[in-house]
């Protein structure tokens, strides 16, 4: 027989509470006492990753109450009999047992049961499936699946929920890897956090009418959900919600008014997007690495696109609603078949990196725009014309540094209005790099400090750009005097 033995503490009752079982056993039965003390509790992670050969429990009569997380990840655990004493199983009390096949409550226990041999435990008064398995028959009567209740059910393939099931809680039937089809769905109410993330089977689902809210993680890693449909009664989508899923295609209805960061980050699949007409923010992450979208249309009362939504996408092009204000930080970052970008009159900023490792060929910026940070359209490699509408707005710390470094086909820029300083000087480089004449204007060098003059002229002199180095000493020579072959 396998040696074991129990850690335990006392309770002010007198009774006490099993907090660590010690040894290993496929069998175990659970004292009612222990060295004269009564055995009222088994605590909180009592069993905890006792997977190696537990297989049976049996829970003596006198036991009170089973704490949260007391059997979680007991593996091969296979049946659980709850006595008629127990009087309180904490939430998670079972999580993660996986091997689950058999689920008894004592018929005289008061305060749960398993009627109709359900395979299951409910609270007796509340109708609240606490725990489930594989061959659990939801009865009619349950009014919520509860946290947890089927985590871990990793051979649970199809689930019944009858008509009195109004609420699924979090983490409900996350790692349940087989479950491919759920049944019954139309009064539910509310679903948890979390409630079928990693249902790595789940082919398509529907979203209950009276849903308002889809949580956070609610289908993440359900890496086959392909098809979902959303009713017009949802107003929220939350963090991550598909992130990571299999969809193809989604249509938001015009009810949803925000959508979580990462919603949907790195669904693979995802090749097309119809977005709420009411939607005012796109958050963080929200398509990032959506590598095959290639089709969004931006909804009109759309104000500010966040930090990364598009990075690595497969867009082709973007047409921007009328009231954009910001474009975030790396916004459209790696979008290499992203050719056709049609700003905004009303845009105002474009943050650090937002469309750099594009494949744009050509911009237009509009005259309402004052800011465009650093690195903004750097790496873009087919980048050959930009155009500014008028730089007259630009505000003084609004043109940032290298926007446009390593644009190596740049060679057309077009400026209407003042040149500042920074764009200056960041034509004049990029004059020298890529070779371009075309970039050079009276009016960029005219705005170059002196420090600034003799760095580029050093620069042309090493890349052997007499052109642009003659014209550069020219006009140090003009304001600075001094003999320009001896500047440097």
């Amino acid at each position: 027989m396998d040696k074991i033995a129990w850690g335990y503490k006392l309770n002010k009752d007198a009774s006490c509470t099993l907090i660590k079982l010690v040894g290993s056993a496929r069998e175990v039965y659970i004292p009612s006492d222990m060295n004269g003390y009564k055995v009222s509790t088994i605590g909180k992670e009592c069993f905890l990753n006792n997977w190696i050969n537990l297989e049976i429990v049996h829970i003596s009569e006198g036991i009170e109450k089973i704490k949260k997380n007391a059997f979680g990840s007991c593996f091969k655990v296979k049946e659980i009999y709850i006595p008629a004493s127990v009087t309180k199983i904490e939430c998670g009390a079972f999580h993660d047992c996986e091997g689950l096949e058999t689920i008894k409550v004592d018929p005289n226990n008061k305060v749960y049961d398993s009627r109709n041999d359900c395979n299951a435990i409910i609270e007796t008064a509340t109708g609240k499936l606490i725990l489930g398995c594989k061959n659990t028959n939801i009865p009619d009567g349950v009014t919520k699946i509860d946290d947890y209740a089927f985590n871990g059910c990793i051979e649970l393939e199809k689930i019944v929920i009858p008509d009195s099931v109004t609420s699924i809680g979090r983490r409900a039937f996350e790692k349940c890897g087989k479950l491919k089809e759920v049944v019954g769905l139309s009064n539910v109410q509310t679903i948890g956090l979390a409630a079928f993330k990693t249902c790595s089977h789940l082919k398509a689902i529907s979203i209950p009418r009276g849903i308002e809210e889809i949580n956070s993680y609610t289908f993440i890693e359900c890496d086959k959900l392909y098809n979902v449909v959303i009713p017009d009664t949802v107003k929220r989508i939350g963090i991550s919600a598909f992130a990571k899923s299999g969809l193809r295609k989604i249509v938001i209805p015009d009810s949803v008014i925000n959508i979580g960061p990462s919603a949907f980050y790195d669904c693979t699949n995802l090749t097309e997007v119809v977005l709420p007409k009411n939607l005012e923010a796109i958050n963080d992450t929200m398509f990032y690495f959506c590598k095959k979208l290639s089709k969004v249309t931006l909804p009109e009362k759309l104000k500010l696109i966040r930090e990364r939504p598009f990075s690595f996408c497969g867009l082709n092009s973007i047409d921007f609603p009328s009231n954009l204000e910001t474009v975030g930080i790396e916004a459209f970052l790696g979008c290499k078949k992203l050719k056709t970008v049609n700003f905004n009159p009303e845009l105002k900023k474009i943050e650090s990196s937002a469309f750099a490792n594009c494949g744009l060929t050509q911009i237009k910026i509009l005259s309402k725009t004052t800011h465009i940070h650093r690195l903004a359209f750097s790496n873009c490699k087919d980048l050959e014309t930009v155009e500014f509408e008028n730089t007259d707005n630009f505000k003084s710390n609004g043109c940032g540094a290298s926007m446009f470094s390593n644009c190596s086909k740049l060679r057309t820029v077009i400026i209407n209005g003042k040149v500042c300083r920074e764009l200056a000087k960041q034509l004049c480089v990029l004059a020298i790099i890529n070779n371009a004449e075309s970039l050079l204007d009276k009016r960029y060098i005219e705005q170059l400090t002196q420090p600034q003059l003799k760095e580029l002229i050093e620069e042309s002199r090493s890349k052997d750009e007499a052109y642009i180095c003659n014209m550069l000493l020219s006009e140090y020579h003009k304001r600075f005097g001094g003999r320009p072959d001896l500047l440097i």
